[in-house]
């Protein structure tokens, strides 16, 4: 089993993050989902339902699982969904993620509630001002994730967040759909990863309405890791098979390299 700073923190069986998403790409269905199956479960705090689906979804995580799951905002975002936010502070989420923008208005009013805050960063000075800010886990997000906003790739960008995070944990986001994929984040001494793509080709993610748009003419904003998404499976199949991948080949490639 694969332990990592990410797990020992949340209390997690697997060192993995959902990616939050946003409008109908995201619920609580598939936030308790990977809650249950082991990871780090997160629904997208921007949707046009407001502060009562906010709630409802809420209430549907707490209903489906025990373990520790959260919100996520798109911070630039933030000031025309406030009644989404104020929502998740008044329902004392125990976690809750930040990406894109300056968090730390939004962070400093979490933190007051007692939430833990993921901050995702694209930047070396959006992981500064994250880390001053006190993030608890940073996620060092590269131009392979889907929308592809990172500058740098994720494996360039995530060395050099590793490099001044000190104390605080680093996990990777962008291309991560395989085990040899989060084999070669936790080889570079990411604590885990956070993952969209290979997480919204499952049964769960079925859950939420269909967007009902045409995917010749629309964009789809999925990461490059869709090339190993090859079929629909459960959720805790899909975190299982990327988990166990990679620590079988940890485990091989430990013996053969290090003597």
């Amino acid at each position: 089993m694969l332990k990592t700073r990410l797990s020992e923190q949340f209390d997690l069986r697997r060192p993995i993050a959902l990616a939050p998403l946003a409008a109908g790409a995201t619920s609580g269905h598939l936030a308790a989902a990977v809650s249950d199956a082991g990871g780090l479960g997160l629904f997208g705090g921007i949707h046009a339902g407001g502060p009562k689906w906010i709630r409802e979804h809420i209430d549907l995580v707490r209903s489906r699982t025990n373990a520790r799951w959260g919100i996520g905002f798109i911070t630039w975002m933030l000031p025309k969904f406030e009644a989404n936010f104020q929502a998740c502070l008044d329902e004392h989420v125990p976690v809750v993620a930040f990406s894109f923008g300056d968090p730390r208005y939004y962070m400093a009013r979490a933190k007051a509630t007692g939430a833990k805050v993921l901050c995702q960063v694209q930047t070396i000075e959006g992981a500064r001002t994250a880390l001053d800010a006190g993030a608890a886990v940073l996620v060092a997000q590269g131009n392979e994730a889907g929308g592809h906003t990172g500058q740098l790739g994720t494996l360039p960008f995530l060395s050099q967040v590793l490099e001044l995070s000190g104390q605080t944990p680093v996990i990777a986001s962008g291309g991560i759909a395989s085990g040899r994929a989060l084999a070669a984040v936790l080889a570079a001494g990411g604590e885990g990863a956070w993952i969209g793509t290979p997480l919204l080709a499952t049964h769960e993610a079925a859950e939420v309405p269909p967007l009902k748009r045409d995917p010749e003419v629309h964009p789809i904003w999925m990461g490059q890791s869709a090339g190993s998404v090859h079929g629909v499976r459960a959720v805790a199949e899909v975190i299982a098979d990327l988990c166990d991948g990679a620590e079988r080949l940890l485990r091989e490639r430990s013996r053969t390299l290090v003597g």
